[in-house]
């Protein structure tokens, strides 16, 4: 009886010794696991933090790409605009362009020259919105923007066959002036070399820069030597 207590007792302690020991490789494993794991934990975190500001990075750079694809579309479209605008406009620096054009159209056409003049007119500010170039004057209501109005009338008289005369007509309607056509004038001369006599009064439209910044002016001589 006592021998078998004794069994007992000593298979209860042994248990419990089993017990402490699995205990202490438990939390000796633990420790280690902290101690060794800690660090590359620690590492793995940072490499996600790096990895997430990395796509953040690779976002902002495709986003701000595509904004500048973006900027330089806008930009090409508006160089154009302003080119095309420049070249329909007339004001006192490209009045000498004008009158070779039209001498070049005449000549072309197989015509004669008789008369060509180019007279600078007024000069008045441009209103921000609802002027007219035909008016003298800009809307008393509005307020004036950064442009001013000119005004150029433009007489030529040319001689030539009828066919050099609609070929004239039609390259100045073609040409895009801002324009409108005060007196229009087709008569015979009686002459056999030149059968039609051709008088036509323009008056040209341009608007430029009432105050014009660096930039500006940087932008306008830019437009301007590319149409020459």
């Amino acid at each position: 009886m006592s021998s078998r207590k004794l069994f007992q007792i000593g298979s209860i302690g042994r248990t419990h010794r089993t017990r402490a020991i699995r205990a202490t490789v438990a939390t000796g494993s633990l420790v280690a696991i902290i101690v060794i794991g800690l660090p590359w934990v620690d590492e793995y975190l940072r490499l996600r933090r790096e990895a997430m500001e990395f796509d953040d990075l690779s976002v902002q750079l495709t986003e701000s790409e595509f904004r500048q694809e973006q900027l330089d579309r806008i930009e090409e479209k508006i160089s154009g605009e302003l080119q095309r605008s420049i070249a329909q406009t007339t004001d006192p620096q490209n009045t000498q362009r004008v009158r070779e054009q039209l001498i070049e159209f005449v000549r072309e056409a197989g015509g004669r020259v008789r008369r060509l003049e180019i007279e600078v007119g007024q000069t008045r500010p441009w209103a921000a919105a609802g002027d007219d170039p035909r008016e003298d004057s800009m809307p008393i209501d509005q307020q004036e923007s950064r442009f001013i109005l000119h005004t150029h009338t433009v007489e030529l008289q040319a001689e030539g066959s009828l066919t050099a005369v609609q070929q004239v007509l039609e390259r100045v309607a073609n040409q895009g002036w801002l324009m409108t056509t005060e007196n229009l004038t087709v008569m015979p001369t009686g002459k056999p070399q030149s059968p039609v006599k051709l008088e036509i009064q323009l008056i040209l439209y341009g608007l430029g820069l009432s105050e014009t910044d660096p930039e500006d002016q940087f932008a306008l001589r830019d437009a301007n030597s590319n149409l020459l």
